[in-house]
């Protein structure tokens, strides 16, 4: 999004490519920046990932070189003469994919394994975790939790994770009613056709407005939307210019005909999206339950991982968000609906 954004790939380069360039396949070459930004760097992936993928990738590679992300970039800077920084930006609950379960012990363990004399800079929380890893300084400033986005952006993430985490629907119910009055509403409907309508009529005449349809990629039950959220399906979808590209443009997000998915909007925004639940996640009596998948066998907390892909959806709008339920099959999704509605979601 920021290189269709930028018209450039110079600042904004893709991690993957960078790491299998200067980590295995050329780990004698010395990349020319010395500084290196990892964004959600707390969902580095682990060796066991890396070696999957590039497995397949790059098969004629000594699988030896196999290590995970923080070990490869700070080998990467490593090689620099003088000095380097690598700036980690973390998250909390952002883990929505295999390989992303180790968190920041990956970056102490590199770090203690380097061969250089790092100093770590970071928020006080923080201090106890790179204990024995490296000379630690506390910067109050560094923990980032003045929000750029809404000024209700943090009540809305206090709703969304007394909701998802919590279940405590008849406490997130003040907070929705309280964002509501701040300008900030939480709708839900049965009816994809009255949120299109509504997003449409609110920000009409405001062509640099973005709004646009958001769900699981897990979601089977979507069909009666007209909407595909599957890999095959969201895989041609430009992001860059579904996020950037006006109305005009027929591969703008506001036309309301595309659906993308937790991967593709993670760390983006839009002033309102339309979130399509899924029957991978629902409501049943007191807690939320999710679809079983084979894939879990590969997964330490399947649990945790689709929690945090509806944390991402439910997360991603700077004015507003709408919340579309299908009516089935099967009682579990008016269950969801009821849900929402118990929490504060306002009937459309």
């Amino acid at each position: 999004m920021l290189q269709n954004a930028l018209q450039s790939t110079a600042f904004v380069q893709d991690m993957h490519r960078y790491i299998r360039e200067y980590g295995l396949e050329h780990p004698e070459r010395i990349p020319p920046e010395r500084l290196i930004l990892f964004d959600e760097a707390q969902r580095a992936w682990d060796q066991a990932k890396i070696g999957d993928f590039y497995t397949r990738k790059l098969p004629h590679l000594d699988n030896s070189r196999h290590a995970s992300e923080p070990h490869l970039l700070i080998d990467i800077a490593d090689r620099l003469d003088g000095w380097a920084v690598v700036l980690a930006l973390v998250g909390e609950g952002q883990e929505i994919h295999t390989g992303e379960e180790a968190g920041l012990a990956q970056w102490v363990e590199a770090i203690r394994s380097s061969g250089k004399s790092w100093t770590v800079h970071g928020p006080t929380a923080l201090a106890s975790l790179f204990t024995g890893a490296a000379p630690f300084l506390a910067e109050p400033q560094l923990n980032l939790d003045t929000t750029l986005r809404a000024h209700a952006a943090s009540d809305l993430h206090h709703w969304v994770r007394l909701v998802l985490d919590e279940g405590n629907l008849d406490a997130a119910r003040p907070l929705a009613e309280r964002l509501r009055n701040q300008g900030f509403p939480i709708y839900v409907t049965h009816d994809l056709g009255a949120a299109r309508d509504y997003v449409r009529e609110r920000f009409g005449g405001e062509p640099d407005r973005r709004y646009g349809i958001l769900a699981s990629s897990k979601a089977k039950n979507l069909e009666e939307f007209g909407l595909d959220p599957g890999f095959q399906a969201t895989k041609k979808i430009q992001v860059g210019k579904w996020f950037n590209d006006g109305l005009q443009s027929a591969r703008s997000c506001c036309r309301l005909d595309t659906v993308i998915t937790e991967f593709q909007c993670q760390g983006l925004e839009l002033d309102l999206p339309i979130v399509c639940w899924g029957d991978d996640f629902w409501w049943e009596e007191s807690a939320w339950q999710m679809r079983k998948t084979r894939a879990q066998a590969l997964v330490r907390d399947p649990f945790r991982l689709r929690t945090n892909a509806y944390r991402v959806l439910l997360t991603r709008g700077r004015e507003g968000l709408v919340i579309v339920v299908s009516r089935g099959p099967g009682r579990e999704m008016e269950a969801t609906f009821e849900a929402i509605v118990r929490a504060g979601g306002f009937e459309m």
